[in-house]
């Protein structure tokens, strides 16, 4: 689901263009794992 979030930003391609729907696409990819990342940094497996 969240990929499909993150593809959001080409729906406003003609207002902020290619360079930044492709930037912020990268950005919005990256949030899903790096949540996963702290909370697995937040508890830790066996405490």
């Amino acid at each position: 689901m969240e990929q499909l979030w993150a593809i959001d930003p080409f729906l406003l391609l003609p207002q902020i263009g290619i360079g930044l729907a492709f930037a912020a696409t990268a950005a919005l990819l990256y949030v899903p794992f790096s949540e996963r990342t702290l909370v697995r940094m937040a508890y830790p497996v066996g405490s």
